[in-house]
C-alpha cells in the first residue's frame, strides 16, 4: 500500500481539484488514490505553461522525412537504386530521418530545456530540409 502523502492530502481539504485522468473532484482525498479510477495521485510542480509546438513540429517533420525514407527505401528495392550522385543524396537524407526521428522522440526533455528560438530553429531546419529535398528529388523524377 502506498504511504498518504500528508502535502496532497492538506492541500486537497478545502479546494476542489480533478483527477488528471477521471476529472473526479478530489476535494477532502483521504488518501493518495482517486477513489473513482483509483490512479495513484502525488503533489508535484509542473510548468504553468508547457512549450510543446516547436518539438512536436519537429517530431512531424522528421516522422515525415522517415516515411519518406522508408517509401524510397522500398521503391529502390523494387525498381533500382537511384541513379546519380544527386538522387542518391537525396536518398540518403531521408533514409537519415529514420533514426533522427528516434533520436528526437527519445530526447524531447532534453529539447524542450533548449531555449524557444532554438527548438523553432530545429524545427524550421528539419521542415525547410525536407521540403527542399523533396523538391529536389521530383524535379529529377
Amino acid at each position: 500500500m502506498v504511504p498518504d502523502d500528508p502535502l496532497l492530502i492538506t492541500w486537497l481539504a478545502d479546494r476542489d481539484s480533478q483527477c488528471p485522468l477521471c476529472k473526479y473532484n478530489l476535494r477532502g482525498l483521504v488518501h493518495p488514490r482517486c477513489p473513482e479510477c483509483g490512479q495513484e495521485l502525488r503533489l508535484s510542480v509542473a510548468l504553468a505553461q508547457p512549450f510543446f509546438a516547436a518539438w512536436i513540429t519537429a517530431m512531424a517533420a522528421s516522422f515525415a522525412g522517415a516515411g519518406f525514407g522508408i517509401f524510397l527505401a522500398f521503391v529502390s528495392m523494387f525498381g533500382g537504386g537511384p541513379p546519380d550522385p544527386l538522387d542518391k543524396a537525396c536518398f540518403g537524407y531521408f533514409i537519415s530521418m529514420v533514426p533522427g526521428s528516434v533520436v528526437i522522440a527519445a530526447g524531447r526533455r532534453s529539447i524542450q530545456c533548449w531555449s524557444r528560438g532554438a527548438q523553432w530553429m530545429l524545427a524550421v531546419i528539419l521542415l525547410v530540409g525536407n521540403f527542399i529535398t523533396f523538391v529536389v528529388l521530383m524535379s529529377r523524377a
